[in-house]
């Protein structure tokens, strides 16, 4: 009987064992887990380039070392640490700033415990952050910089094009005129031009006197002027009207507090309205030039603003989930609608009521649209993996396109049917525009490109500029033909028949074309 519950004894101490080593999970990795992390939602604004509010997050040992407060962890106590707090919406600035959305549960989770199990680095010598290594390519187009970063093209039979190039800043703003001739893209102190019938950078508008990222844009109904925000976060942001032609500054606009997201210019040219961070939407009266009215319902960051066709009514979103529609003049709020997470940056179809609105979150993530009318929703379009970050219409009313964290581009039809899945991009897509045809649109990224796609699914060209603040430029088509500046002296390919910049031209048109030879 003794040996019976001596057996007993050692099969329940072993069994609850297996059963405590189960349940006690592994302890989280530095190198496979954190740093992938924060390379994939925060490293593009914090590394040896880029430190917004003096802060990187490219190494170990820089996470450790903090910035001029003090560290950024409390080695084994996450409710102190700075880095996590931030990051769990429990300290201002919250971080990532929208439109990029907010960690997961999972991720903080993840975070917390690495800080609480001692914040400790597994391994055998602290290693800056890296994007994952690439499988070796056909054919390669190296373009020196201080610290370049790599985009790849896909061409067609099946071969692709690595091109590295850099530095650049995060790309969150692109409009095209109204003309349909240029593209305006935001970068970094500037306004970037790409005259699309040329198939060439046009020019750069130099911001040098105002620091930080254009983060909005908006051109005017009668493209004569272009209206753009810049700033950084926690700091007040500059919204300027400037020359569609010239990029001259007309008027400029200082109430923000902090980051703007979006911005909408009025069917008739007379307000402008800005979505802030600070939970604020500003209305500027532009033949007046000065600030009309502060919207102030929204509980947090506000992120999106849009116009509807008549002009008469203002729609807003905001992390708080609650669209809301404000009637133009009056700006009183007459309707609401209500989201299952934060809402992103939104968009009216160019002939009716209908709105477009990004969203995204853990539970749920897509396009809801809703009769601005009657605040009644229509159809959610789906598929997406991750928060859609921004929208747009077609100007006939019969296309959505959406831009998501997932890196993809989504193409609708009016019905609500996906249409394309469009990939290439490597990081969070945040900004799609359509052209005035109805039949190309673009996409810009965290990437620093922006893409050019056909209404047919199918990818046009890749826009790089090549370096903050210089005039040097390459465009690459899905056909494998690419135009350059003089730096295409320093391009290494196989065969120069791929330089063809009358090709280029055609294929940024939405020409179908003949591959460029092997």
């Amino acid at each position: 009987m003794r040996l019976a519950l001596i057996s007993v004894s050692l099969f329940l101490a072993f069994a609850f064992s297996i059963l405590t080593s189960a349940q006690k999970p592994k302890p989280v990795s530095y190198t496979k887990e954190i740093q992938p992390l924060l390379n994939k939602r925060c490293v593009i604004c914090h590394n040896d380039k880029v430190a917004s509010d003096d802060v990187r997050l490219d190494s170990y040992e820089e996470i450790i070392k903090g910035d001029k407060k003090g560290p950024l962890v409390v080695a084994g106590k996450s409710s102190e640490s700075r880095l996590f707090l931030v990051v769990a919406g429990k300290k201002e600035p919250k971080m990532p700033p929208p439109p990029l959305p907010p960690l997961t549960p999972s991720e903080l989770n993840l975070l917390r415990r690495w800080i609480d199990e001692g914040a400790k680095n597994d391994a055998d010598a602290a290693k800056p952050i890296q994007p994952a290594k690439r499988k070796p390519i056909d054919k390669t187009a190296k373009i020196s910089s201080p610290k370049p970063q790599q985009v790849k093209v896909q061409l067609e039979g099946n071969q692709e094009v690595n091109v590295e190039f850099g530095p650049v800043p995060t790309l969150s703003a692109i409009a095209f005129a109204t003309d349909g001739k240029t593209l305006f893209v935001g970068g970094y102190k500037e306004v970037v031009l790409w005259d699309l019938s040329e198939a060439k950078m046009s020019g750069r508008w130099s911001m040098d006197k105002l620091d930080g990222n254009i983060t909005a844009m908006a051109v005017s109904p009668n493209g004569t002027f272009v209206a753009v925000s810049i700033g950084n976060p926690q700091k007040p942001a500059t919204v300027a009207i400037l020359d569609a032609k010239t990029g001259k500054v007309l008027q400029q606009f200082t109430e923000p507090k902090d980051l703007v997201y979006s911005l909408a210019i009025s069917p008739d040219g007379k307000w402008l309205a800005a979505a802030c961070s600070d939970k604020l939407v500003y209305v500027w009266n532009l033949s007046e030039g000065k600030l009309a009215s502060t919207l102030k319902e929204h509980g947090d960051w506000a992120l999106g603003v849009a116009f509807n066709a008549n002009g008469n009514f203002l729609a807003t979103s905001s992390i708080d989930r609650i669209v809301r529609i404000w009637e133009v003049g009056s700006w009183k709020v007459i309707r609401k609608m209500e989201h299952p997470e934060p809402t992103y940056r939104l968009a009216f179809q160019p002939n009716g009521n209908l709105l477009a609105v990004a969203m995204g979150g853990e539970s749920s993530k897509g396009v809801w649209i809703w009769n601005a009318e009657n605040g009644q929703k229509v159809r959610t379009l789906g598929g997406v993996k991750e928060p859609v970050l921004d929208v747009a219409w077609s100007a006939d009313g019969k296309w959505v396109i959406a831009a998501a964290a997932d890196n993809t581009v989504r193409l609708y039809d009016s019905n609500g049917n996906l249409k394309a899945t469009l990939q290439g991009h490597k990081d969070w897509v945040n900004a799609v525009a359509f052209h005035p045809d109805n039949l190309r649109f673009a996409s810009a990224s965290n990437d620093g490109t922006v893409r050019l796609w056909h209404i047919e699914g199918r990818p046009l060209a890749v826009l790089l500029q090549l370096q903050v603040g210089k005039d040097e430029w390459l465009i690459i088509t899905h056909y494998g033909y690419f135009a350059s500046t003089k730096v295409q002296e320093k391009l290494e390919t196989r065969g120069e028949q791929w330089r063809n910049h009358e090709m280029v031209k055609r294929a940024i048109a939405g020409e179908k074309l003949k591959p460029a030879q092997k």
